[in-house]
This record gives structure tokens, sequence and C-alpha cells, in this order.
């Protein structure tokens, strides 16, 4: 354990209790950069580990090396608060990577990112797996010559695995407020028709993570001071960030992504925006039945959805490429990186594979490595609570 100290601690009692620390541990033979993540999950709650299996080798998905059930917390009989749920304290290892995409250092390798993590989105709808918590910590920069992505999607507590990821239920409060879509916030107004939650939802919430990035940062990654008036909106409670939201995409200033940014970014902004204010206003005609479109022939055109939102950013990344061509080659893999990044391949290759065998008679465990069930007591000393 490198430190008592835990990285992130959730202090409220009602919510996950999600607390964090960065250990070393080793792992098949080799030391690594490593997260321990407990939390508080209630029951009935699609399990964080069971995503992560079902998308093990999947490329920008983190690499999970075991888990397991810590203490229950049960309510029996009448007396149970109607507020409270039964609960499970669950304790998370995976492998460790890089920082939040706010951390960006270049306007390309910002692109790449978000690029990169709607593929990785979109290959877990394949799967059936919705994150539903598509936000700006949630996604992290992975900046290695040997790894052929550059980000990592992170924090699948949140995730579904509905018999359909377009019939998933709609909670305005699970969630990151600022990065929420418009149709999720709408839950949240009695007698505004909404759709389920869906991959338009996550999608859409990839928008708002750009937004805060182009109108928040500049292009080098450094913090606009103070913070844009319409991000402090965003997050709001649910109605009025809906509000602040409608407003920003139908009504936006004149000029809403900070001036550092290049001619190309500042044409995203607007190709993106034309793309989700249509899709906003589609959304909202298809559940209150005003469009002739019926919820499934909305969600059948998922692929051209992810073409078109992917499309656009790939057009701003080839221009700028073009643009710095000669001025730097080595634009998108700065610094070094961890050994547990560097030991991953496209293919999936160097990912753990689950050998719970060694594990036998020691409780649940989920895809676990070599080293996996001391790793899991190695915060015994911590985190007890």
């Amino acid at each position: 354990m490198q430190s008592a100290k835990p990285l992130f601690k959730g202090w409220d009692p009602r919510g996950y209790g999600i607390t964090c620390w960065n250990i070393e541990g080793t792992v098949d033979g080799s030391m690594e950069e490593l997260l321990i993540k407990d939390s508080w999950i209630s029951e009935g709650w699609t399990p964080e580990y069971g995503c992560f299996e079902d998308a093990a080798g999947t490329p920008g998905i983190a690499a999970l090396v075991d888990w397991e059930d810590c203490v229950q917390l049960r309510h029996e009989g009448s007396q149970k608060p109607k507020s409270i749920w039964n609960r499970t304290k669950r304790r998370l290892v995976s492998s460790r990577y890089g920082s939040p995409v706010c951390n960006f250092k270049t306007d390309l390798e910002f692109l790449c990112v978000v690029s990169d993590a709607i593929d990785t989105h979109e290959e877990l709808v394949e799967q059936d797996i919705l994150h539903w918590d598509i936000s700006t910590a949630n996604i992290l920069v992975i900046r290695s010559p040997t790894i052929p992505w550059h980000s990592i999607l992170i924090d699948l507590d949140l995730a579904v695995m509905p018999p359909s990821v377009e019939r998933a239920p709609v909670n305005c409060r699970t969630g990151t407020r600022e990065s929420q879509s418009i149709n999720v916030l709408d839950r949240s107004r009695m007698g505004v028709p909404t759709l389920p939650h869906s991959y338009l939802d996550d999608l859409e919430s990839f928008f708002w993570v750009f937004c805060i990035i182009v109108t928040g940062y500049d292009c080098n990654g450094k913090r606009v001071e103070p913070p844009p008036e319409c991000i402090q909106g965003w997050r709001n409670a649910d109605k009025h960030a809906a509000n602040a939201k409608m407003a920003f995409l139908f009504a936006p200033p004149l000029a809403p992504v900070d001036l550092t940014w290049g001619k190309q970014v500042q044409r995203l902004f607007w190709d993106l925006r034309r793309f989700f204010m249509d899709m906003t206003l589609l959304v909202s005609d298809v559940a209150a039945g005003r469009s002739e479109m019926t919820m499934e022939e909305l969600f059948s055109k998922r692929v051209e959805h992810y073409k078109t939102v992917r499309g656009h950013i790939k057009k701003a990344i080839d221009a700028i490429k073009a643009e710095e061509k000669n001025d730097h080659p080595n634009i998108l893999h700065r610094g070094s990186q961890s050994p547990s990044v560097v030991a991953l391949s496209a293919s999936g290759a160097g990912r753990r594979t689950p050998r719970c065998d060694q594990f036998e008679g020691r409780g649940h465990r989920g895809a676990c490595s070599g080293k996996g069930y001391a790793l899991l007591h190695a915060a015994s000393s911590v985190g007890r609570t």
C-alpha cells in the first residue's frame, strides 16, 4: 500500500460510499500499479464485476484483477425504513491507468481520447452493456507508444445490462449531473414524456463532456477562470439543469468555445451541436407521440448515429493532423506510462484471464489472477467502514 489515505472517499451515507486507494502489487509475476475500489451496492443492482467480465478483451476498458464481497448490511422485518436498501460492500481491484480527460495536453489528444472512448462505448453497447455515467472523471487519457488507443473508460458501477440496452430504465438521480442528457434530466419533470435510457443518452453525455472541456479549458488543458456560467447551470437540480442545457443547445452564446481552440474544434462544436439539437427534438417528439417514427425505429439507427458523431470528430482530427503534421510528429504519445498499461495490446493480450481455481473455498471471485486474492486484502488495515 502506497498510502493509507484514500485517493477518493464518498461521504454521502445514502450514496455508494465509494472509496479508492492506489497500490502497487504483483500480478502474474510483475509489479503493477493498481486501484482498490470499495463501494456499497444496493440489492438487485447489476454487479460491476459482471460488466467487467463480460467486457473483458474490449479495447479501452480497465482490466479487472479481482473482486470480493466484504460485508452485507441487511434490514429485516416490518421496521425497515422505506428509504433504506439492503446493501453489500464490494471490493474490486483493477489495473490503474492514466488521468481524467481534463488533463489533456493538446487539442488533437483531446479529440482522439473522446473518439476512442466513443468507440469503446459502442462496443459495450453491442454487448448489451450501457455505461450510464459518461463524465469527465470516467474517461482517462492514455499516453503510451505501445497502445493503439488513447483512452480508458472506467467505472462500470452504474452500468446496466438489461435484456436490451434500448430498454433500460430512466433515473435522473443516477449519474453525473453536468453530463446527463436532456432526456434523462426531463425525467424529473412531472408530465414530461421521456424515452428509456438508451445509447443515445450516453452518446449525448459525450457531447456534454466535449462542451465542458472546450468551454471550460483552453486548448492546452488550462482551466478557464472564472468557470463559464453555462457549466454551473448544468450542475443545478434536475429540471434547472435541463433548462440550462436546452438554452445552451438551442440558443448558445456567440462564441461558446474558448478562443484558444483552433478553427477545427470550433467547427466541430457547431457540427455536434446541430446533430444533438436535432436528436433532442426527435427524442422529445417520439416520446410524446408527435413523430411518425417509433422508438424502435429510432433505436434501429444506432450504427448510423455513432457513425455520424464519429465522422464529425474524425474530420476534425484529420484536419488538425494535416495542419500539424510537420510540427508535432509525436503529439499523441508524450511521457511514460505504467507497466500495467504497457502490458495491454489491441487484441486484449496481457489482460487477466480467470484462474478462480486458485481461490477455491475463499468466497466469490471475479476475473482472478495469481496474486489477486492477496491484493484484495492489501487494504485490510484501512477502509473498514
